[in-house]
């Protein structure tokens, strides 16, 4: 519980002890050793929450949410290739999931692999309007929107960057607006994008 007060305050060197404390008095349980796998991804070392996670996915192999993770990390450490293999796995394990969905398309945008990054990331979106989740389309919408940005599609991306709003209203789509119209040099939409960001973040 106070390792749990320390992460809710991004006191994250204060929660990976507590919790590392935790763990040595009731043995490998499974969402304390999530919570230490998180901590150190929170702090920057990725090795060892990489090798966090393998040793979760070795005593807990049903936890799709881990193998998520995992991939997350693969695609910090620019293991891209790995990481897509890992969640590819998962999907053909444990079926759809919004959250593996995402983290492929990152990982295959990662790749400059433009087709399956959309697939993916629109899968991402599919689901998560299914379940009503509109926070989880609006990130996503967003993702979507920085894909097109890269490949120099920029009426898609403004497109998607509007969905994101429409989703949820949040600071990151408006600042990735005003940077597009920033690059189309209209000045005035793009710094009342960047003023709505301000404000919002």
């Amino acid at each position: 519980l106070l390792a749990d007060l320390y992460y809710d305050e991004e006191l994250y060197n204060l929660a990976l002890a507590e919790y590392q404390g935790a763990a040595q008095l009731q043995g490998e349980d499974y969402l304390t050793l999530v919570q230490i796998s998180r901590c150190y991804g929170k702090l920057n070392r990725e090795r060892d929450s990489i090798d966090t996670l393998e040793r979760i996915l070795g005593l807990y192999p049903e936890s799709i949410s881990s193998f998520d993770d995992l991939g997350w990390m693969y695609f910090k450490t620019h293991q891209l290739e790995k990481g897509v293999q890992l969640l590819l796995k998962a999907l053909r394990q444990f079926g759809p999931d919004r959250g593996v969905y995402m983290t492929l398309g990152t990982l295959y945008s990662g790749l400059y692999d433009y087709e399956n990054s959309k697939k993916y990331y629109l899968e991402a979106i599919e689901d998560a309007l299914e379940g009503e989740d509109l926070y989880f389309a609006s990130i996503a919408y967003y993702n979507l929107s920085l894909l097109e940005h890269s490949f120099y599609r920029y009426n898609s991306a403004l497109r998607y960057s509007e969905e994101s709003v429409r989703m949820v209203d949040r600071a990151p789509p408006h600042l990735a607006r005003g940077e597009l119209f920033h690059s189309r040099l209209d000045f005035k939409r793009a710094l009342r994008e960047y003023q709505t960001a301000m404000v919002k973040d």
